[in-house]
């Protein structure tokens, strides 16, 4: 996931798919090296995909860059640290896998990093049933500390920390923001004929993204469209953001923003737009990925089925599958 004022990119998603650490995941470093980690390690390719080295046996994790030349590596059991853009690695902590603890932020704050998770932990009142509990650490994972939260925490989903507040979403789609972890914590409200949220976006300059998911369903068939919102206010005025001509049915489907830019599926096509009005079709062929991300040479995206890298080629307008030597296929048991 790409953090607000932390990579390359503008944005970030409100939740992302909640990590699992198994699936893999994708970053481009400033300098332009790829790297991939996944269920057979962590790899890094310095010729845009052409081949692959692997430096390092920590699999199944997430990237988080955290200033200028910081990047972690976060998997099931432990936090690592690179300062040379992943070529190597340091172990910073341990924890048990059975905290079920996840990432979701890293902030670094006068040099020190303070990490932000949602964690399993075991109810006040000794039952059987264990709670969310939404923690924070300052030294790098060893020691948590846990933070207050609005109510009905069992349904915590992940927290942000961004330059004009915190946000934390939970399972049943809403989401929170406080300019302070103290509190109050202050629902933000649903855009108008909302009916669930699939996922939330918020960029450097406030504004909060939703893609809803709104009930149109008539008397002969179910439906539901696919449509952006967006919002300035913390949800006391919500805009929609419709690309081009209005009067037909149009589903459309924020996937992830680069320095204002927008970048959406509308119908099945991958288009951008820099205005928030009208759009630019970059390609015809289906999104291969699920999150972007965004470096000097371009946007990028992973497929986690069979962990293969692809670049937009916006004069061809289509995605160029980068080379696997040196990649293992996850599924062949080597």
């Amino acid at each position: 996931m790409a953090l607000l004022g932390l990579g390359a990119a503008s944005a970030f998603a409100l939740p992302p798919p909640i990590p699992s650490y198994t699936m893999g995941d994708l970053h481009v470093a400033a300098n332009g090296a790829l790297l991939v980690s996944h269920t057979s390690g962590t790899f890094r390719s310095t010729d845009e995909g052409q081949s692959w080295q692997k430096t390092s046996g920590i699999f199944g994790g997430r990237f988080f860059p955290v200033g200028q030349s910081g990047l972690y590596l976060v998997n099931q059991s432990s936090l690592n640290l690179s300062l040379d853009g992943g070529a190597n690695w340091k172990k910073i902590a341990d924890w048990l896998a059975n905290t079920a603890r996840k990432i979701f932020d890293i902030r670094d704050s006068a040099g020190s990093a303070r990490i932000y998770a949602v964690a399993r932990v075991a109810a006040a009142d000794n039952s059987q049933a264990d709670q969310s509990q939404f923690q924070f650490s300052r030294d790098q994972g060893k020691t948590w500390l846990p933070l207050p939260a609005p109510s009905s925490t069992e349904r915590c989903c992940a927290i942000y920390a961004a330059a004009h507040g915190y946000y934390v979403t939970r399972t049943d789609n809403q989401i929170f923001k406080t300019k302070n972890l103290a509190g109050p914590w202050a629902e933000i409200p649903p855009p108008p004929a909302f009916d669930r949220a699939s996922e939330w976006f918020l960029d450097a300059d406030g504004w909060i993204y939703v893609n809803a998911l709104v009930d149109v369903s008539s008397n002969s068939e179910s439906v539901a469209d696919v449509r952006i919102y967006r919002t300035r206010d913390d949800g006391q005025h919500w805009e929609r953001l419709w690309f081009g001509p209005r009067g037909k049915k149009t589903n459309f489907r924020l996937i992830g923003i680069d320095k204002k830019v927008l970048y959406f599926e509308c119908n099945n096509h991958f288009c951008k737009s820099a205005d928030g009005a009208t759009q630019q079709r970059l390609t015809d062929q289906f999104f291969p990925g699920t999150e972007l991300r965004f470096g000097p040479q371009g946007v990028f995206t992973l497929s986690t089925g069979r962990v293969t890298v692809h670049h937009l080629n916006e004069k061809t307008q289509n995605w160029d599958t980068l080379g696997t030597q040196g990649l293992p296929d996850p599924f062949s048991g080597k």
